[in-house]
């Protein structure tokens, strides 16, 4: 979480649009499920479905 937090301060202008580094520095791993959805798990250990 650091890591992401440090990512955000350095980060100039507004964030727009998808941003690799950022995506990176928060998001562990995805997987994708039989049924096709998502589920992201963040560097924290929460997960999200979608």
């Amino acid at each position: 979480m650091a890591g992401f937090i440090r990512t955000l301060e350095a980060q100039t202008v507004p964030v727009a649009e998808f941003d690799e580094r950022l995506w990176g520095a928060m998001v562990d791993y995805v997987t994708v499920g039989v049924d096709k959805r998502l589920t992201v798990v963040f560097r924290d250990g929460t997960g999200m479905d979608g």
